[in-house]
């Protein structure tokens, strides 16, 4: 699950999904390591059945504009989620973050479940 930065971001495979949280490895290893090993969880159920996706995490100050363009806000200390398909078309986890509500986002986007944001003009 690698730390997506404004300089990889681009290059991650999809569908990606993209959780937007505090990620400070110099400051705080232990809430980012936090927070990512459950994301590792999801996506490691995930493969181990035979589905593709790629994970990353990703600051959510340096995102902040991904965030936005999801229709999503970083308001809260838990995570935010935004994923992105093979069509570049973007889904925002509505549901607060925890291992249940991710993974079934997860799976929802995968299943074409779950309907694209489309940004309101």
């Amino acid at each position: 699950c690698p730390h997506r930065t404004g300089d990889n971001a681009r290059d991650m495979k999809s569908p990606m999904f993209a959780v937007f949280y505090n990620v400070d490895y110099e400051k705080d290893p232990k809430g980012t390591n936090y927070w990512r090993n459950r994301v590792m969880k999801v996506a490691k159920k995930i493969k181990d059945e035979g589905l593709v996706a790629y994970f990353g995490v990703s600051n959510r100050d340096e995102h902040s504009h991904e965030i936005q363009e999801c229709g999503l806000s970083a308001g809260s200390d838990k995570p935010v989620v935004c994923a992105y398909d093979e069509r570049s078309r973007k889904f925002s986890m509505q549901h607060i973050f925890a291992l249940d509500t991710f993974e079934q986002f997860v799976r929802d986007v995968l299943a074409e479940k779950v309907e694209p944001y489309l940004k309101s003009e």
